[in-house]
Parts: C-alpha cells; structure tokens; sequence
C-alpha cells in the first residue's frame, strides 16, 4: 500500500511479483495471476522490460500449472527472447528451464535436452548453485526416462549434495522430478544399488556432475 501511495511504480511491481509467487507455491493460482497482471500492467507502463519478462516467466509458471502448454510456451519464450537482450544470464537460464519442463510434460523429452544443457552451462558459468542443482534434477529425469539408470542416480545423488550446500525449499517443480526419477531407478535397480550410485553421484565435483549431464545425447 505504501508504494501504492507513494507512486513508486516499479518498487510497487516488483513486490506484486514476489507476492504472486508465494501464492502460487501455496496453490493460489487465481490470486496470483491478478496480482501479475497488475504488475504486467505497471511494468509495460514504466517501459521497464526486464520486470516485465519476470512477469511473463511467472504468468508461464502459472500457465502450465492451469493446464495450459500453449500459453506457458508463448508467455515463456516471450521472456526468454527479452532475457536473451538483455543479457540477463541467470534469467535465460531460468526461461530455458521452464521451457523444458514444458516438453517433459508433453513427452518431448528429447527437444528438453538441448535446452537443459544450455541452461546448465549458464548455471555453471555464473556459478548459480541453485540453478544447477534443479537442471541435474531435470535431466536426472530425462536420463530415468530413457531407462538410464546410472546416470540417473548419479545426477540425483549430486543434486542433492548441491542441495546440502544450500538453505533452499526445493520447489514443486524439482521435487516431483526427483521423485519420479527415484522412483524409476530404484524399480530398476532394487535399494542397495540405487544408494551406491547416489552415493557415487554425491562424491562428483561440480565440474564432473555438469560433464555427466552434458553426456546426456539426443
């Protein structure tokens, strides 16, 4: 309310973005895309563009939670292409991220794969520990689904040790994918196996975990 008053737009949009993101954690999805547009609205007037690229990668969250590829797609690559002008590393990362997790859901794993990459060594180049752990979450699902076992565990016991470094919720996203990942390994592999190759995975150095998920072909 005070930005609101006060007029501080772009203060006022950014925290209508964050509060649009807690709410989607929380399951709100219809507050949070009011409180985006909002912010849409606000950020297109100031002509701030990089907020408004925030905006659209959060609108595409909430999108494909909806149930709605096709507008998560087009809200994405809107602000991955405005990122990719920016120059805004991180944020290309992130879009790149979102845009895979697009065609795993579909079953497109193999069109995610280059994108996970790109974004994996962007992740790498900047040093975003976060980033990384959740791109060797999502191509330890991509390698379970390809019935790659090995590389799966590893990337999900590597994962994890990147995890422990940090104090970060693990989001909904990479949760499930971890999971599922899990899941299918351990069908496959039985319980001792699957610990011996997580454990394996927590021992790699990054440099090593990025070299082993950049293995990961087409």
């Amino acid at each position: 309310d005070r930005y609101r008053k006060q007029g501080y737009r772009d203060q006022l949009a950014g925290t209508l973005h964050c509060l649009a993101s807690v709410l989607r954690l929380k399951g709100d999805l219809v507050a949070a895309r009011s409180h985006l547009e909002e912010a849409v609205s606000i950020s297109r007037g100031s002509g701030h563009r990089s907020y408004l690229a925030n905006h659209f990668g959060e609108l595409g969250r909430i999108a494909r939670l909806e149930g709605k590829p096709a507008d998560a797609q087009a809200l994405l690559e809107e602000a991955l292409a405005t990122k990719r002008e920016l120059g805004e590393r991180s944020a290309v990362a992130e879009s790149l991220r979102f845009l895979a997790l697009l065609r795993i859901d579909s079953g497109e794993h193999p069109t995610a794969l280059p994108l996970l990459h790109e974004s994996l060594e962007i992740a790498q180049s900047v040093g975003a520990r976060p980033a990384l752990a959740e791109n060797l979450e999502l191509l330890a699902q991509i390698a379970a689904l390809r019935e790659r076992w090995t590389e799966a565990a590893q990337l999900l016991g590597a994962a994890e040790a990147l995890r422990k470094t940090m104090d970060l919720m693990v989001e909904p996203e990479y949760q499930s994918a971890r999971e599922a990942a899990a899941e299918q390994a351990r069908s496959a592999l039985g319980d001792e196996a699957l610990e011996a190759l997580l454990e394996r995975g927590r021992s790699l150095s990054r440099d090593e975990a990025v070299s082993l998920a950049m293995e990961l072909s087409v």
